[in-house]
């Protein structure tokens, strides 16, 4: 009994530390804090102590990102409503920085919004204090202005003084009033947008859990253990997996949830969208002399576009009601974008453009996919409810004289629309507007759902990284057809199971699919058929396309027997 109360008390002295303050993170009582490393070429938890005993956490530096650090989630509140509130971590390193001086940024948030960013920093070595190789504790000392709970911090390593595989070591991050969250009742509400999708299943680490449906919404309500950050992720951190069925096909949706909140409650929204899968191109259709009058308003010319959805939703952020797509036209003077955004929380007074409801497009006219932008690369930022011009250096308000956008918002605020008319000319002047020329393109849409802290959620049309405003490495591709009504050839049912390749081809194309084929036809970029063969009724399909022209792109429309219509790019070598 004797050594079972000193442990005790061992562990107690770890966790609790001095009166008020608590050791969240020593990689000894815990090994496995939640952390994510952004900006990093390496993050590791629980290495060996460089210089004594024990484990530590170790972040390597990675080329000129000197913003590189990680977010560790506490799994609780800190509370900063007293004076005199500090933390302190232990910091080392070896690498001398620039300079002789290595500064360490200390930002607190709330994950959920409502409080101020809190932003502290502290030198580990300067001009005073040059010396490194030893281990060193920095103090963070709140100012008695900020009050308020806070469970995430950042910590950015050798902020603007560190070079390229720099190594960094931390441990012992103390904090002051320190409350873990108890067990929430987690609510999951998932939405069949289209209501067209069948069998909808939610698993939590493997076990199913009853949904309940109300019209094309389904859920159910679990109470589950939070995560905490002195009790590591064995704890608090689930796998849900959200199943559905779609064109004969079954999707898993597999996420990592994060279970913590000082309510004790915590809603997680998840919109399911059967739609066609987009695949990073596009065709631009001629307007064929009747270009849209550009004030907001949908005219019916944009229903001979294509709509292309931004189905890239899971690399930015938490899931919000957010749903946006595109259509794209062109003439000879002009490209013409549509941009249709549902998104019921409108926000626009960020401190930054970005921070607002917005929606960015992005152009790489002469495809260089070059980091950093050349003189043919445009970021052009529309926010929501105003008509500021922001986006790259060179979008201002005398560039965009020539440029014309109207947006107007939806009934009872449930999203806006935005066109545009972007001169040709507008864009750099080696791009050729002629039927086959293509572009590098992307959109990306981001929703403010709160009004603090900055955006909460972005989609976007091809990127997976935001990256997109200094490189255009990550946009798809536009090709300008003198096709006049491409939904003429667009899905109606996407043919499930279909696969074509290779793609590019020179001789032989195969084509696969879960139900018989029907018919294939080809047409060219300007919308001519070029092949058609009917009555196949069989899974797989050669066609020989030896007959197309070399270094071209034809569309490929495929038809199954059960009347579902697919519609796929290839390009003939």
């Amino acid at each position: 009994m004797k050594n079972f109360i000193l442990s005790f008390l061992f562990i107690f002295a770890l966790v609790s530390g001095a009166i008020g303050q608590t050791t969240l993170v020593d990689f000894e009582t815990v090994s496995d804090p939640f952390v994510e490393p952004f900006n990093l070429t390496a993050y590791t938890n629980g290495v060996e102590n460089p210089n004594g005993d024990g484990f530590v956490g170790e972040a390597v530096k990675s080329g000129d990102a000197f913003w590189g650090g990680i977010n560790i989630y506490f799994g609780g509140d800190i509370d900063l409503s007293a004076d005199g509130d500090v933390f302190t971590i232990d910091f080392y390193t070896e690498d001398p920085g620039v300079n002789d001086s290595i500064l360490f940024k200390f930002q607190l948030f709330n994950r959920n919004g409502g409080y101020e960013t809190v932003e502290v920093d502290a030198y580990y070595s300067d001009a005073n204090d040059p010396t490194v190789g030893s281990w060193k504790t920095l103090e963070f000392p709140i100012p008695d202005s900020i009050s308020g709970s806070y469970n995430q911090m950042v910590i950015f390593f050798g902020w603007e003084y560190s070079s390229d595989g720099d190594v960094y070591y931390y441990d012992n991050i103390v904090a002051p009033g320190y409350n873990p969250y108890g067990d929430t009742d987690v609510t999951f509400n998932i939405t069949d947008k289209f209501n067209n999708a069948g069998n909808v299943q939610l698993f939590i680490d493997g076990t199913e859990t009853t949904l309940t449906q109300t019209d094309n919404v389904y859920s159910a309500t679990e109470s589950l253990a939070s995560y905490n950050i002195t009790v590591g992720q064995d704890q608090g951190m689930y796998e849900v997996v959200y199943s559905h069925d779609a064109f004969g096909e079954t999707v898993r949706d597999t996420t990592q949830l994060i279970v913590g909140n000082s309510t004790g409650t915590q809603e997680i929204n998840k919109i399911i969208i059967v739609e066609e899968e987009e695949d990073g191109t596009a065709f631009a259709i001629d307007v064929d002399g009747t270009a849209p009058v550009i004030d907001g308003v949908i005219d019916d010319v944009w229903d001979n576009a294509k709509m292309h959805a931004l189905q890239q939703r899971s690399w930015w952020g938490s899931p919000t009601p957010l749903y946006s797509y595109y259509k794209v036209m062109w003439d000879i003077s002009n490209v013409y974008i549509l941009n249709y955004v549902e998104d019921a929380t409108p926000q626009n007074e960020g401190a930054n453009p970005w921070d607002n409801d917005n929606v960015e497009l992005f152009f790489d006219m002469d495809q260089s996919a070059s980091d950093p932008f050349d003189g043919n690369d445009w970021q052009i930022r529309c926010v929501r409810g105003l008509d500021t011009w922001t986006g790259s250096a060179n979008v201002d308000d005398t560039w965009a004289q020539d440029v014309e956008r109207a947006q107007v918002e939806m009934a009872n605020n449930e999203g806006y629309i935005i066109e545009w008319a972007i001169p040709w000319t507008s864009l750099g002047g080696g791009f050729v507007p002629l039927a086959s020329s293509e572009f590098n393109f992307d959109v990306i849409a981001a929703d403010d759902k709160d009004g603090v802290g900055g955006r909460d959620y972005m989609v976007s049309w091809n990127t997976t990284v935001d990256e997109n405003y200094f490189n255009t490495a990550y946009y798809g591709t536009i090709t300008l057809s003198d096709m006049t009504d491409e939904t003429a050839i667009s899905d109606v049912a996407p043919v499930p199971g279909l696969s074509l390749y290779p793609n590019p081809v020179a001789d032989q194309l195969y084509i696969q699919a879960g139900n018989p084929i029907k018919e294939v036809v080809v047409y060219d970029v300007v919308g001519r058929q070029t092949n058609n063969i009917k009555n196949l009724n069989s899974n797989s399909v050669t066609l020989n396309v030896g007959n197309l022209g070399n270094n071209a792109i034809y569309i490929v429309k495929i038809v199954d027997n059960q009347g579902n219509v697919s519609s796929k790019k290839i390009t003939v070598k």
